[in-house]
């Protein structure tokens, strides 16, 4: 992997954990993986993603995979080589050719526009030990500003557990982001 990308491997990491998302090393996800043909004959179709066998693409990091359950794999797959802001396509796979690939969609939110959806989750992270997956999209490279969104397996999609957001950039790391949303368990 070049230096660069090691860098801001460490960096993306580094943050995720100072903001709560611990990754042990029995939850990394398998960043090896290979692609089955038709996730990636699917993902070419996706006009707002780089090719992968395009030269600014790294050649090692630019996808990750994890099992989910007994039938059900994610894959991420980086959409565009960028200084701090990582995109990733996250994707699932129900069956074992991977002919009916879904990709994800995911919750934004902007103080100015409120709330949307993206296609695209940023710095993106999956714990196959407690299946959560987990963006970043920093507002600038210091990460001291911008959005955090974890998401849990609900037994057939990931649900919205948490949503923090910063607006100001003032230079401080150390402390999660203010939280915008979470979500409540109902009772019987």
């Amino acid at each position: 992997m070049p230096r660069f990308f090691q860098i801001l491997s460490f960096l993306g990491i580094s943050i995720l954990l100072a903001i709560g998302f611990h990754q042990s090393a029995d939850a990394r996800p398998d960043s090896k993986a290979k692609l089955p043909a038709a996730l990636l004959a699917h993902h070419q179709k996706y006009p707002d993603c780089v090719p992968l066998n395009d030269p600014m693409m790294p050649q090692e990091g630019a996808s990750f995979s994890g099992q989910i359950d007994k039938n059900t794999r994610i894959y991420g797959i980086l959409c565009e080589p960028a200084a701090y802001n990582a995109p990733y396509a996250i994707y699932l796979v129900r069956d074992e050719n991977a002919k009916g690939a879904e990709r994800l969609n995911f919750a934004d939110y902007e103080r100015d526009s409120g709330w949307a959806g993206s296609n695209l989750l940023y710095n993106a992270y999956y714990d196959q030990k407690t299946r959560t997956l987990a963006g970043f999209s920093k507002a600038r490279g210091l990460g001291d500003c911008g959005a955090q969104n974890k998401l849990q397996w609900d037994g057939y999609q990931f649900s919205l557990v948490e949503y923090r957001y910063k607006e100001t950039c003032d230079g401080k790391i150390d402390k999660p982001f203010p939280l915008i949303y979470k979500r409540t368990m109902r009772t019987k």
